[in-house]
């Protein structure tokens, strides 16, 4: 019955009937490699595959059949009909032993069609396929994104990767190829780091936001010298751009405390603040979001070096920038010195005072504060004083509870009438009374509570012992010589040698417990 199914496939394939065709194939069991063999050239030559079915067919070739029909139309539908045939037959048992034959007759096609499957097929299966005619064909039909597959499947990276390469920069075309993306994305997940190294300056060299990802993207815990901060930071010092993504990964995304990359990453954020500003074509937006991010960093981070950072900028006018750094050297004068002399910014110079002030005991905040008064009242341009004034009084009334009235009187300039701070003054000698009332109803409420627990503790000391010359131990029947002694609660009175049951009555017997 096989054997006629067979030889009906056959008929129906002279006929250019290939969906019957197809369904006989299946039935009768034939070894696909009879119906490959009908195609020219898509049996690789490395094949050992004799045909024994030619006694059921006088076919010569599916070329010769479409030749003297329809020609290409034919022909195109046979081969549609081959790939079907062959991508349902791969899985069956009758590709067990024939699978090469199958994959790479099978490849070779979908090549030829420039098939949308090609390169899914290539990637998704498990594909046994003769290397050189493989590649032979991918490079025939100009499939380069799948003949950079069959190289990385075949353990032969970094040729795939060169492939890729030369279709990014145009030497070859291949509209398959999913882009500069895959690149990253591939190299990203590449354990071959030696490869990953030479291939990722091709990918900084083009797109540095992107090629920087070969590195930011990798899973954590991969142990080489060559991935370890350190090494890449040095590896990406020619790229100004990745070393800022870079850092920002590791300060923002792994969560690092370590100081040296916390001022690599200020000094990156500040390089390139001071770069757009030396562009005189800089947008101003893009100047701003640069120096807000440079700002936010500052504030918010605790973990540079402010002395290093400060030495970049002492000499520019970014004076918002130089008091955060003085703020974190605790050189809290010249930073409050910035805020109101250079910015004007006399809310921003308060703001200064509360935030330093967190945590901090009296004195510390006294002092602070004090310093802000005093560069407000003591400007080192004596035409600033009128203007300092005010908010100079605003300080003294908004936070007057941080100050010491008598420092404060120090401090006003001699031309100043006392009735200037006549409400600051009030309020201190408000405050600085129910400070002393407060404390006098502490002291004598805890005078109280101290007598109260004496009392008790007198009250617990019950009635005394009185033990004289005559007294005698009731064990020994001797006098007691020293102050050392044991006595039980039923009034029995020895000597501490002779009581050295704590639970037990020397005299009566009488068991007390735990005491």
């Amino acid at each position: 019955m096989n054997a006629v199914k067979l030889k009906a496939a056959f008929i129906y394939l002279a006929t250019g009937s290939f969906s019957q065709a197809e369904t006989l194939l299946h039935e009768s069991g034939c070894d696909p490699r009879e119906v490959i063999v009908l195609f020219e050239g898509l049996l690789p030559q490395s094949s050992t595959f004799q045909p024994v079915a030619s006694h059921l067919h006088s076919l010569p070739s599916i070329q010769a059949i479409a030749e003297a029909s329809e020609g290409g139309v034919v022909l195109r539908e046979a081969k549609k009909f081959l790939i079907r045939y062959l991508k349902e037959v791969r899985t069956t048992q009758l590709a067990l032993g024939r699978r090469e034959d199958i994959d790479t007759s099978l490849v070779k096609l979908l090549a030829e069609d420039h098939s949308a499957s090609l390169v899914p097929y290539i990637t998704n299966h498990d594909l046994h396929l003769s290397f050189d005619e493989t590649k032979q064909a991918l490079e025939d039909y100009k499939c380069y994104h799948a003949l950079a597959l069959l190289y990385y499947y075949s353990n032969q990276t970094n040729e795939a990767l060169g492939i890729w390469t030369r279709i990014y920069d145009k030497q070859l075309s291949d509209s398959q190829f999913p882009g500069f993306s895959y690149i990253i994305e591939f190299l990203s997940k590449c354990g071959i780091i030696e490869v990953v190294l030479q291939y990722a300056k091709w990918a900084l060299d083009r797109n540095q936001e992107v090629g920087v990802k070969i590195f930011t993207e990798r899973l954590e815990g991969e142990k080489s010298k060559q991935l370890e901060p350190p090494f890449l930071l040095e590896y990406l010092k020619p790229y100004p751009d990745a070393t800022l993504l870079y850092l920002e990964y590791l300060v923002n995304d792994r969560n690092s405390t370590e100081e040296s990359f916390h001022t690599q990453l200020a000094s990156s954020y500040l390089r390139q603040l001071l770069g757009l500003r030396e562009e005189t074509s800089a947008p101003d937006r893009e100047l701003k979001r640069a120096r807000v991010k440079l700002q936010g960093f500052l504030e918010s981070s605790t973990r540079y070096n402010p002395a290093c950072l400060l030495s970049e900028v002492v000499d520019t006018d970014m004076y918002r920038e130089c008091s955060v750094l003085y703020g974190r050297m605790e050189e809290h004068e010249k930073a409050l010195s910035l805020l109101v002399h250079k910015l004007r910014d006399y809310p921003m110079a308060q703001e200064y005072c509360e935030e330093y002030s967190k945590g901090k005991g009296r004195v510390y905040r006294q002092n602070l504060y004090q310093t802000l008064l005093r560069v407000y009242l003591q400007p080192q341009d004596r035409s600033d004083q009128k203007i300092l004034i005010t908010p100079a009084l605003s300080l003294l009334n908004a936070h007057g509870a941080q100050f010491d009235a008598a420092q404060v009187l120090e401090l006003l300039p001699h031309d100043w009438p006392v009735t200037t701070v006549k409400a600051f003054l009030l309020r201190s000698i408000r405050g600085s009374m129910d400070t002393h009332r407060t404390g006098k109803i502490e002291y004598n409420l805890s005078r109280g509570e101290n007598l109260r627990v004496r009392e008790q503790y007198i009250s617990l000391q019950g009635d005394p012992i009185v033990i004289t010359d005559n007294t005698r131990c009731p064990v020994c029947n001797l006098p007691f010589s020293d102050a050392a002694f044991v006595r039980y609660p039923n009034g029995v009175i020895t000597h501490l040698k002779c009581g050295r049951n704590k639970t037990i009555c020397p005299v009566t017997g009488t068991w007390f417990g735990k005491v």
